[in-house]
């Protein structure tokens, strides 16, 4: 086995030397990550010698790497197992894990279950970055930076009908809104809605309808999202178009657009010219590989370019699971996020 594990938590240490203890009752040769290894030297935790210690991982003959922590560790690792391919058990020594999955208290079980062959391989994707440069290793990464993203606009119509007995409907103008606001939502052409979006493709998503306690008032609230100002253009025209046939074809409801705003702005429209080359310098200046994505979302930057200022990549900071009851952060990749930043300000600071 290799071992990787956390370096910055003395008080979980102990679960290193239950580990230990479990190896060595198979007879396990474990070779210890550099750093791992001082940091149990110093916690005073290592309970026997190791069969050696870990520089170059693909000079020695290694069947699976153990990570000893949470994710953040078990991205360390992966990054240091790089393309050799060899499989990763994350044991997950905290409170959360996703891709460390194997609980501390559940070690004695799954070596067990390992060393009797009842176990499969899950197969993850790692992005290998090379470059034209002189590098000593070739970099892995799990990052992304967002270069562009969604326009968002959010668009309320009310439809405000007139109830008579439909016996009467003609004579005493009846206006039936919730016919009105439902012809409003059918409007919208089937392929521009969310499910058949992707990619780069925006979408037209009447996501809510409401009414008052009268049932003579509805509401519908849409969602308009797209990249391209030339889609921005067509679905203004769907939307629009929508309105002025429901005040054509009802003309007893009052139709009314009571909130047409922009939420968040694509960034690509605003950002500097030369901030793209300025990431890729600062990067390779902190040795850190990233891809770079087209966010179907909004960023902090992209709501600054809706109030009329300048739009600016968002950078990856080790966010996971988003918008979930289960969101957490990873601190190697805020940390490595931080770096990359630090690189960033002093690009800029030469390039101005």
């Amino acid at each position: 086995f290799a071992l990787f594990g956390n370096t910055y938590e003395t008080c979980k240490s102990v679960h290193a030397e239950q580990l230990f203890a479990i190896l060595s009752g198979y007879n396990d040769e474990v070779y210890v990550d550099r750093d791992f290894y001082h940091f149990l030297c110093e916690a005073q935790c290592f309970a026997f010698e190791p069969a050696g210690i870990i520089d170059d991982l693909g000079s020695l003959d290694i069947d699976m790497a153990i990570s000893l922590g949470g994710d953040g560790t078990f991205l360390k690792a992966a990054r240091y197992v790089g393309a050799t391919g060899i499989p990763i058990v994350g044991i997950n020594t905290g409170r959360l894990g996703f891709l460390a999955d194997v609980s501390a208290n559940e070690m004695e079980a799954f070596f067990a279950q390992l060393h009797e062959g009842h176990y499969t391989i899950r197969e993850r994707r790692l992005l290998e970055v090379i470059t034209d440069d002189d590098v000593e290793h070739p970099s892995y990464a799990l990052n992304e930076i967002t270069i562009s993203n969604f326009t968002a606009r959010g668009f309320d119509v009310c439809f405000t009908g007139n109830k008579a007995h439909p016996a009467e409907a003609k004579k005493m103008k009846f206006g039936d809104a919730l016919a009105a606001a439902s012809t409003f939502i059918a409007a919208i052409p089937v392929k521009y809605r969310p499910e058949n979006s992707e990619g780069r493709q925006g979408y037209i998503h009447p996501y809510t309808m409401s009414a008052d306690s009268t049932e003579t008032i509805y509401k519908v609230s849409t969602r308009i999202r797209y990249f391209d100002r030339a889609e921005g253009d067509i679905f203004d025209k769907i939307i629009n178009e929508a309105v002025a046939r429901i005040k054509r074809d009802f003309p007893n409801v009052k139709t009314e657009v009571v909130y047409d705003g922009l939420q968040y702005e694509n960034v690509e429209y605003s950002m500097n010219p030369k901030s793209r080359a300025i990431v890729a310098e600062a990067a390779k200046r902190a040795g850190i590989a990233y891809k770079e994505v087209d966010g179907r979302g909004g960023t902090t930057a992209s709501m600054f370019c809706a109030k009329g200022l300048k739009g600016g990549m968002n950078v990856f900071t080790g966010q996971y699971a988003v918008h979930s009851t289960n969101e957490y952060v990873v601190l190697e990749e805020v940390y490595a996020a931080y770096r990359l930043m630090m690189e960033i300000v002093g690009q800029v600071a030469a390039t101005e």
